[in-house]
């Protein structure tokens, strides 16, 4: 009731479903009624994949801009980001899709900062690698350039070992891609060698013992350490292709390559995202 009365008299307005609590500022009650379609959808779709739900709704705040964000952000917040998550306070801040442009990016994003509350559920000592692996396989995420990071490690031997990214990713930007690189495939292979029910058998045994090297083995029958080491050779047999094909040419040239792949991939989604925005922007309404 506190809460309430404090968001009345700051302007917002507050609307309710059966897994959140969203607050809003009343003009906004028009696009609040979207969002309300995005969030159930994005909940349903990430439950499907974790085999659980939340034990208590979430609140989400729906932001006019990137100003008002960084307020809750704590500093000026990149241009770049429409959402982030408070897994401890189950609390996510959205900014407007009247801002972001795009309803399409908005439930995407919102998917994975979704994701973050779920993997808090589990543990609040969730291995880095396996908590942002699963938010990018949860939301689908696809970066064309992980296969570079993961192909050039291939071909320099350079991989990351996964308990060494437990707690922090480096800080140099190409090992920090290579991490979320390796992060999100370690999922994949999961799911690829243990099924659904062995990664969802993981999250389980995670949250009810609290200790990763033990729900390894419980769950999995092989330790962390052979996990890690059977992981390594997973990543370098798929991406050993590169490594043979560098032997035979200077790999700055199958660096330029790679990269000219990727400008002309990211062209053409931009030109298909920018059709579909006017197309968007032909069918959806803003409040006055």
């Amino acid at each position: 009731m506190g809460l309430l009365l404090i968001l009345f008299v700051l302007g917002w307005s507050e609307g309710s479903t059966d897994h959140f609590l969203i607050s809003y500022h009343a003009e906004n009650r028009v696009l609040a009624n979207s969002v309300v379609e995005i969030v159930e959808e994005s909940y349903t779709e990430v439950e499907d994949r974790y085999g659980f739900s939340l034990n208590e709704r979430v609140r989400v705040y729906l932001l006019k801009d990137g100003d008002e964000a960084g307020r809750y952000y704590g500093s000026k917040i990149p241009s770049w980001v429409i959402a982030f998550a408070v897994p401890h306070q189950s609390t996510i801040y959205l900014i407007s899709p009247r801002v972001a442009k795009s309803l399409s990016d908005t439930r995407k994003v919102f998917v994975h900062e979704l994701a973050h509350i779920f993997n808090h559920q589990i543990s609040p000592q969730l291995p880095l690698w396996l908590n942002e692996g699963l938010v990018m396989w949860v939301s689908g995420e696809e970066r064309l350039r992980d296969n570079i990071w993961l192909s050039f490690a291939a071909l320099t031997n350079s991989f990351l070992r996964l308990r060494d990214i437990d707690y922090h990713f480096p800080e140099e930007r190409h090992k920090s891609g290579l991490a979320y690189a390796e992060s999100r495939n370690s999922v994949i292979y999961i799911v690829e060698v243990y099924g659904m029910d062995g990664l969802r058998r993981l999250l389980s045994e995670v949250h009810t013992t609290g200790d990763v090297d033990l729900a390894f083995k419980k769950s999995f029958g092989v330790s962390y350490e052979r996990f890690d080491d059977d992981f390594l050779v997973f990543l370098r047999s798929r991406f050993r292709w590169l490594a043979i094909l560098g032997e035979g040419l200077p790999f700055w040239i199958l660096l330029l390559s790679l990269f000219l792949v990727v400008y002309v991939v990211k062209r053409r989604r931009t030109r298909r995202r920018l059709e579909a925005l006017r197309k968007e922007e032909e069918t959806f309404s803003y409040p006055d």
